[in-house]
């Protein structure tokens, strides 16, 4: 007698439970599912998916752990149903999106899925089978920006353009982390993402502790998907597609700039005809 053929959602792991892992910013994180039958099918599949948290309470007796379940508000799903066309045993992909709205980062959530309806009666549901669980948990963004390349408008002292990515938030000039250029006029510093972020929540600017915080002063933070084409200031914020933000007065040791968006290059500029020091650069978003 031949074995019904199995379904479940794809792709899979052997463990139980498999990890989502999430960013706490203002873009949601997303992962692709399917489902997917141990053998060929020789119709099409129609197969429907949903989430069910009634399993949070029978998941934690069981595997003894606390998590909470993830709320449906957060979820979304570009379909909830898919299709396994005739010779094949994986059905198309959709995607599972979440969103981190009320969420706590020091939750550990979990979120259920079960394959609810499959159109062929001789493939049955085994709930062992048919449910997958994932574990979601969060963190800040991480930093893009660091060991990125750099450059800057002029060099003086040896204080090169990339002490300010070496992850090295130190203000103080004797660490040998400070970047630092000339006083001609308008001085910038600039990084590279080596490719077009798709979203990059803010920048974080470090100043000089020791000495000197007022040659951070005055300043814009530009962001572009595209190379600067001027190093001219009014250029600049003439240049189409550039995402501009203006500091005014001299910055403290932490300056967060908000941002929300798409970028590669982020230069720091600077207004007046003073010297430029960072302590370092952040990037905080999605590679």
């Amino acid at each position: 007698m031949k074995t019904p053929n199995g379904i479940f959602i794809s792709p899979t792991e052997k463990t139980i439970s498999e990890p989502f892992d999430i960013l706490f910013l203002d873009y949601p994180s997303k992962k692709d599912i399917a489902v997917s039958l141990y053998d060929e099918t020789k119709i099409n599949v129609n197969v429907s998916i949903d989430q069910n948290n009634d399993l949070v309470e029978v998941y934690n007796e069981s595997n003894n752990t606390s998590y909470q379940p993830l709320p449906i508000e957060n979820v979304t799903f570009s379909s909830k149903d898919f299709i396994i066309e005739a010779g094949t045993k994986v059905s198309n992909s959709v995607s599972l999106t979440i969103s981190t709205t009320n969420l706590n980062q020091e939750t550990i959530y979990l979120l259920p899925l079960e394959i609810t309806n499959v159109s062929d009666p001789n493939i049955p549901l085994d709930k062992s089978m048919n449910r997958k669980y994932y574990v979601v948990q969060g963190g800040p963004p991480p930093n893009i920006a660091i060991g990125k390349p750099t450059m800057q408008s002029s060099t003086i002292s040896g204080a090169i353009s990339s002490r300010a990515v070496d992850g090295n938030t130190s203000g103080f000039w004797s660490n040998g982390s400070v970047s630092h250029t000339g006083n001609a006029g308008e001085e910038w510093w600039e990084v590279d993402l080596e490719k077009v972020s798709p979203f990059i929540q803010e920048v974080i600017l470090y100043n000089r502790q020791d000495c000197c915080s007022e040659r951070l002063v005055d300043f814009y933070v530009f962001v572009s998907d595209i190379p600067f084409e001027s190093n001219s200031v009014a250029d600049i914020l003439n240049q189409e597609g550039v995402y501009s933000y203006f500091h005014a007065g001299v910055a403290g040791y932490q300056t967060i700039i908000p941002v929300t968006r798409t970028g590669r290059y982020v230069r720091v500029q600077l207004t007046g005809n003073t010297y430029l020091s960072l302590a370092e650069v952040e990037i905080l978003g999605v590679e």
